[in-house]
């Protein structure tokens, strides 16, 4: 039993040391991390084109022919321009914060008009709604970068909490341990 407690501390302790890693990467390198990610989204999908291709030899399903050749070309473009992917998601991202924020700000005026208390609230969130969506539609590759550093912020925070708990608990784990063994 003792062994058991004992791998699944070491495991537990190496993944959070793991989780920290990444997070420091994300946080300090989110342009590497990113232009990593479309790479490995790249290539995965140029191997799935060339694998409908080959499915295309198999079935003459030209459905699989246009699929693939589509697939390929796409997972080839990530691949050699990696900005695209952090260039779309954000637009993608900023227009529905957009979209949105202007809801929101209709709903603010609505409020005012009928002389509800929150309005001023609702008013300043869907103003920030808004500015936040034009930041992403404007430079998304900023807010690719700053969207993926708040993330790997986070994850880092996790980790060092994680590792602390680890800690904590492996120090009464030996307390508990200590006390079986004298009762043996």
């Amino acid at each position: 039993m003792r062994d058991i407690f004992n791998n699944y501390f070491k495991i537990t302790f190496a993944s959070s040391i793991l989780y920290l890693v990444f997070g420091l990467l994300l946080f300090f390198n989110p342009e590497g991390v990113i232009v990593t990610i479309s790479v490995i989204i790249g290539a995965i999908s140029m191997i799935f084109g060339i694998f409908e291709i080959i499915m295309y030899t198999k079935t003459n399903s030209h459905a699989a022919l246009t699929l693939g050749a589509f697939t390929f070309v796409a997972g080839l473009i990530l691949c050699l321009n990696t900005n695209i992917l952090a260039t779309i998601i954000p637009m993608i991202i900023g227009v529905a914060l957009l979209m949105q924020g202007i809801k929101k700000l209709e709903i603010a005026a609505a409020f005012k008009e009928k002389s509800h208390d929150n309005w001023l609230y609702m008013f300043i969130a869907a103003t920030l709604t808004i500015i936040v969506g034009l930041i992403l539609f404007i430079n998304p590759i900023l807010g690719a970068v700053i969207t993926t550093q708040i993330v790997g912020a986070f994850i880092a925070v996790y980790a060092v909490i994680d590792i602390i708990d680890n800690i904590v608990i492996k120090k009464k784990y030996k307390e508990v341990i200590k006390i079986i063994d004298e009762v043996k």
